[in-house]
């Protein structure tokens, strides 16, 4: 049997039983309507900041500083954050330039210590050959024939060598040997004291001018001094073109490059025709710094 709704009245086949007539009810929106006051009612979403990778920081507003290349900036302005940036690479640059400043004058302070030591080695090999001579001098003066005429009788003049002077000098010479530079400036000056017209005299002069320039620090106005009293008390000795040419590079040091000059193109003039070493020397300096 087939059965047919139309309008709250059932219809049957065969026959037909009415229904009472109801209002129509949306049982589809009072739901939702009920859904919509039991639900809560949602915060309003605001968009997310976005936060460095790096550590940050806030200010005194609350704000967040940025953080770029460890400065810290609260400062909302692009141009502001690029400056500061600029700022610590410029900072960064310049402790670079110091270090790379620092690196090359302690080289510089090594190379100068080290053509230092080797000149006063080459010193040293030096005053072997010329104590040596000076022995070998002193014994063939000492023995010298006297000349005599018919009222008077001449010796030749000789420099006598005092029994204690060759000790006290090869004492003092022991300590440069030993690199004991304090102690071996006292004992040559001590042995200027005790032999001011020793034979070894002119050598300990030498020797002072040399080691001024090896203590630590230097002492470049001793230095000039004991070369320059090698030079007046003693012209004609052997060590006079080297002594000039050390007294140059002393004047040179003081930062007189003039009188620096004078002496050198002295010691060129005077023995570059001999091909003195001191006139090699001479010229190189002048080659390296004029």
């Amino acid at each position: 049997m087939k059965a047919r709704v139309v309008l709250g009245c059932v219809l049957l086949a065969g026959g037909s039983i009415e229904l009472a007539a109801q209002d129509f009810i949306d049982l589809e929106a009072e739901r939702r309507s009920d859904s919509a006051q039991a639900r809560p009612i949602a915060p309003v979403q605001t968009a997310p900041q976005s936060l460095p990778d790096s550590p940050v920081s806030y200010g005194i507003d609350g704000s967040v500083a940025t953080t770029r290349q460890s400065v810290l900036v609260q400062s909302s302005d692009p141009a502001a954050v690029q400056d500061a940036g600029s700022l610590f690479v410029q900072v960064q640059r310049l402790a670079e330039e110091v270090r790379r400043l620092n690196g090359i004058v302690e080289e510089q302070a090594n190379q100068i210590k080290m053509l230092q030591e080797q000149s006063l080695e080459r010193y040293l090999d030096l005053d072997r050959r010329l104590a040596s001579g000076a022995t070998a001098a002193s014994s063939s003066a000492g023995s010298e024939p006297t000349s005599t005429t018919s009222s008077t009788t001449v010796k030749a003049p000789a420099t006598s060598l005092n029994t204690q002077e060759e000790p006290a000098y090869l004492a003092a010479r022991q300590k440069v040997y030993d690199k004991q530079f304090d102690d071996a400036v006292a004992a040559f000056n001590s042995f200027l004291l005790d032999y001011p017209s020793g034979a070894y005299a002119p050598n300990a002069h030498y020797w002072l001018g040399e080691l001024y320039l090896v203590l630590s620090p230097p002492d470049l106005e001793l230095s000039r001094q004991a070369f320059q009293l090698l030079l007046d008390l003693y012209p004609q000795h052997n060590k006079i073109p080297d002594a000039t040419y050390k007294l140059a590079t002393v004047y040179f040091a003081k930062g007189n490059p003039s009188k620096a000059r004078e002496l050198l193109d002295a010691v060129i003039k005077q023995y570059g025709s001999k091909n003195h070493p001191a006139s090699k020397l001479a010229q190189q300096f002048l080659d390296n710094n004029f």
